[in-house]
């Protein structure tokens, strides 16, 4: 009896050229370097149990070995062209040898999903798509990552980023190469960094509903300028006369009335004040650590919650 060729559905057969013995090339040198230059499809591990069919030969049974999830599915495998011959042929036998035979088989589908972290940047805003869908394993497919106020983007990951994943990207908008030779799921992660930073635009007091609008960037000999609009109050206008910043992000402002602008009544002389400052996850955190009598209802303490909503379209 021959030494038995082992045969793995949609694998090339590592018993060489001449599968069958019969002195053919079952496959060609053509077919052997298209398997190089193509790229491998991902592939996944299976439980099957290992089968053995015998064909009848003039030189006597030739045994075949396959792996396969039941007797039924090796029957249709070793009556498939190629496995014996050319043709398609039945064994004569097919008999159980063993079970729990690992085999590598390729993966057609692969299923993925984006994860946001930390949690913070999602709670700002922060937002990527496609969020799952299964596709084609190595199918290209565009990612985009929305960088919300007080965060930058670091990139995308392959797996955990705190936990061994892999760089891939650090483009807010990225074509990625889903692929993975073992798995039938990926995750892929949007990384993202707390930046405590000063964004000059149009601010939304959560608390009050005015809007602050603050530019930073200097104004006329100044350091910046503030305009504060309430709601059935007269806009204030302040400009920062002096700039305080420390290395986290924070810092105070010294704010006096702004000398251009006719401003409401009330106070002789102007508001003056100094707020400190500090950046959050969604815009500023303004203490008024001194300020004088005002229609603001403002004091000594009183705390603004603003959300950044853009940039001042002025």
């Amino acid at each position: 009896m021959n030494n038995p060729i082992s045969f793995v559905p949609g694998q090339y057969s590592p018993a060489g050229l001449d599968v069958n013995g019969d002195g053919q090339a079952d496959i060609t040198l053509h077919d052997l370097h298209a398997s190089m230059i193509r790229r491998p499809r991902g592939q996944e591990v299976r439980t099957l149990n290992q089968y053995t069919g015998y064909f009848s030969t003039s030189e006597g049974d030739y045994p075949v070995s396959v792996v396969a999830n039941s007797m039924k599915e090796a029957a249709k495998i070793l009556t498939m062209p190629g496995v014996f011959g050319q043709e398609s042929l039945e064994p004569t036998m097919i008999k159980y040898v063993k079970g729990s035979v690992a085999v590598s088989v390729p993966v057609h589908m692969v299923g993925f999903s984006t994860v946001i972290t930390p949690a913070g940047a999602v709670d700002s805003g922060a937002y990527a798509t496609p969020e799952h869908a299964t596709v084609n394993n190595g199918t290209d497919v565009i990612f985009s990552a929305y960088e919300p106020f007080g965060w930058k983007f670091v990139g995308w990951y392959k797996g955990d980023p705190d936990n061994g994943g892999t760089l891939i990207s650090a483009d807010k908008i990225s074509t990625i190469d889903v692929y993975d030779p073992y798995s039938t799921l990926v995750t892929y992660y949007a990384k993202y960094e707390f930046q405590p930073i000063i964004r000059n635009g149009r601010y939304m007091d959560v608390s009050r509903g005015w809007t602050w609008e603050i530019d930073t960037d200097g104004y006329s000999n100044y350091e910046g300028r503030i305009i504060l609009r309430a709601s059935e109050i007269a806009d204030y206008y302040w400009v920062i006369t002096e700039k305080r910043m420390n290395a986290d992000g924070s810092g105070v402002w010294v704010l006096a009335p702004d000398p251009t602008v006719t401003q409401p009544g009330g106070v002789e002389g102007g508001i003056k004040a100094s707020v400190a400052f500090t950046p959050s996850y969604i815009g500023l955190n303004l203490v008024f650590k001194t300020i004088d009598q005002n229609q603001f209802t403002f004091d000594t303490d009183t705390i603004c919650n603003l959300r950044w909503v853009g940039v001042d379209n002025q």
